[in-house]
């Protein structure tokens, strides 16, 4: 056999040994997660859905990341998990994503308690957000001076989101027949004004002010100059709803103690 053509066989042989080499090196990944929809990613390379469950990695991949749908995006950080220090050829992780709650009110500054049995935990002031690594379970109680009592059910979805219309206590001498407060029937149209703008100032309020946030948040990771614009132009949308919210209010309260 010539040299020339000898040495080429041993070029193919050799390219054929490292081929199957390489194919033999082949890393997999197992996960699971409570979030099968939840997109996976291999550094920066996406793998597909979390439903299917086993995934061939890319070589020298260091950082698994589950990313909930773009639906839920805004609300789900994503979650990372190292796999640099995993030596076999298959890695297999457990990403279970804690449950949040966003907890809002009209109006806001109600203190939220989560009740346990015959005891209270207080979780905050509204609006806030609340992560637990398990469903909540037990009642969420909304609570104001001067507002009745709310009891609501948490939910038990990996993100719940409960905005609360508060009642004034003057609103129970309604139902008292020997006291005369209610307007003549002609005007009724001001009370559903008013009270019609008062819940959808405060929708809007919240709407506009979770928008800033969220693009605050995203600011912050890319320095976007466009998002911090966009920040300050939600930030006034968010404090004219307010406004109009608590002129409704202010309207409804008038008409209450005249």
């Amino acid at each position: 056999m010539p040299v020339r053509l000898r040495t080429i066989v041993v070029l193919c042989l050799l390219f054929a040994i490292t081929a199957l080499s390489a194919q033999s090196q082949a890393r997999w990944l197992e996960i699971e997660t409570n979030l099968v929809d939840a997109n996976v990613y291999a550094d920066s390379t996406w793998l597909g859905a979390a439903r299917r469950g086993y995934f061939e990695l890319p070589p020298e991949t260091r950082i698994i990341t589950l990313v909930a749908p773009s639906v839920d995006a805004w609300s789900i950080p994503p979650i990372s998990r190292d796999i640099s220090h995993v030596m076999s050829d298959t890695a297999r992780i457990e990403i279970l994503f804690p449950f949040y709650y966003r907890l809002e009110s009209v109006p806001s500054g109600a203190i939220v308690y989560l009740e346990q049995n015959s005891d209270r935990r207080l979780l905050g002031v509204t609006p806030l957000s609340h992560v637990s690594e398990f469903p909540l379970t037990e009642k969420l109680i909304f609570g104001k001076d001067g507002f009745l009592t709310r009891r609501v059910d948490p939910g038990t979805d990996l993100w719940n989101r409960h905005l609360v219309l508060l009642e004034t206590v003057a609103s129970l001498s309604q139902a008292t027949p020997d006291v005369a407060i209610n307007p003549p029937s002609n005007t009724k149209w001001i009370d559903y004004a008013a009270i019609g703008t008062a819940i959808a100032g405060g929708i809007l309020a919240v709407h506009f002010r979770t928008k800033a946030d969220n693009r605050f948040d995203d600011y912050n990771e890319t320095r976007n100059p466009a998002l911090k614009s966009d920040v300050k132009s939600l930030d006034v949308y968010s404090g004219v709803a307010l406004g109009a919210m608590q002129v409704g209010l202010g309207v409804v309260a008038i008409r209450l103690i005249f």
